[in-house]
């Protein structure tokens, strides 16, 4: 922290005010704890010196504890089975809380909707997993602070013919634009990506 918040030495012998900004990169402080920042100015004059400083308190806030994410069934098959997903028991003291729900399969991670103040996201699609897929509910409060908590769920091959999985992306998909449903295009995009064995 010393070598972070450490400001360079400026001379200034002209007498004009000078200025010095602190700016500290993300996670430098832990949440629930109070920190001091203090300035000090030395004055030489001649022989004589003398220091005065300013310094002001802060608290820096808890990000949103982790609850809970769960999801029901508990397993099922790429763009067939509608999932219902919901996170809870999240505690924070900056409310209110915005969610956004993700799926993560190797490397890779989708945003499933829009973010939203509900804690519930219902009829969502999946791809195939390796087997399983992550699903990750992130938490955001009224001042950016940030948690997550994840779960897997097993999610089966689509074992469609071609044409009935042509079929079926484009229900899904005209379902989408009938509602703009923006999450549903989204889910539908991600999951035909890879449902098939």
């Amino acid at each position: 922290m010393a070598a972070t918040t450490q400001t360079s030495i400026v001379a200034n012998s002209g007498g004009k005010r000078q200025l010095h900004e602190l700016v500290l990169p993300a996670g430098v402080l832990s949440g629930a704890s109070t920190y001091t920042f203090r300035l000090e100015a030395t004055s030489l004059l001649g022989d004589a010196s003398e220091t005065g400083y300013a310094s002001v308190t802060v608290e820096a806030l808890r990000p949103p504890v982790p609850g809970i994410v769960s999801v029901s069934p508990s397993q099922g098959v790429a763009l067939q089975t509608k999932f219902l997903i919901k996170t809870s028991l999240w505690t924070t003291s900056e409310p209110p809380l915005r969610y956004t729900f993700e799926c993560v399969v190797g490397n890779s991670t989708q945003r499933l909707a829009p973010t939203t103040f509900s804690n519930v996201l219902r009829d969502v699609l999946l791809p195939m997993g390796e087997p399983n897929v992550t699903l990750v509910a992130v938490a955001v409060d009224a001042v950016d602070g940030r948690g997550e908590v994840s779960m897997s769920v097993l999610c089966y091959p689509n074992t469609l013919n071609p044409k009935a999985f042509a079929d079926s992306v484009a229900v899904f998909l005209a379902e989408a634009n009938a509602f703009f449903s923006l999450e549903r295009l989204t889910q539908t995009t991600i999951a035909a990506s890879s449902s098939t064995a």
